[in-house]
């Protein structure tokens, strides 16, 4: 998704307003130099997302934390995933009992400038997405999170 616009008519597709939007708060871990996005709450949805490009083999999951932990999915039914980039990757949607051992539900190559976008049903309490990108350094990166 390139424009503004893509980005409205894509959270209006998950059932969110573009307010979830407008203030997303990136940090930087400098010790690992991972992405540590922000996880936005609007109207009952959860909402992740981050737009800072990864380096040659990093990664990212959503949502973030200290420890990647998953989405609580106890009131969901499903989770939303879209990704974009400019270089190829992996896409991983991970489940989990207990929010501590997590296997892989689904893995996705994602091909550069080529959007994904996956729904998925929940299948455990908690879940979450991973993405590794490939061995080229990204200019352009786009992962959100959706649960509903």
């Amino acid at each position: 998704m390139k424009s503004k616009q893509a980005r409205r008519n894509f959270l209006k597709l998950l059932g969110l307003t573009p307010l979830a939007f407008l203030n997303p708060s990136l940090d930087i871990d400098p010790v690992k130099a991972q992405v540590q996005p922000e996880v936005v709450t609007n109207t009952g949805n959860t909402f992740s997302n981050t737009i800072t490009p990864l380096g040659s083999a990093g990664t990212v999951t959503l949502p973030p934390g200290p420890v990647p932990a998953g989405f609580d999915c106890i009131t969901s039914d499903e989770l939303a995933a879209s990704v974009f980039t400019d270089q190829a990757g992996t896409l991983f949607v991970e489940a989990s009992q207990d929010n501590a051992t997590f296997r892989v539900a689904d893995s996705v190559p994602v091909y550069p400038n080529l959007p994904v976008n996956r729904v998925y049903a929940v299948t455990t309490r908690y879940m979450r997405l991973r993405y590794i990108n490939g061995n080229n350094a990204q200019t352009v990166f786009e992962m959100s999170a959706a649960l509903r």
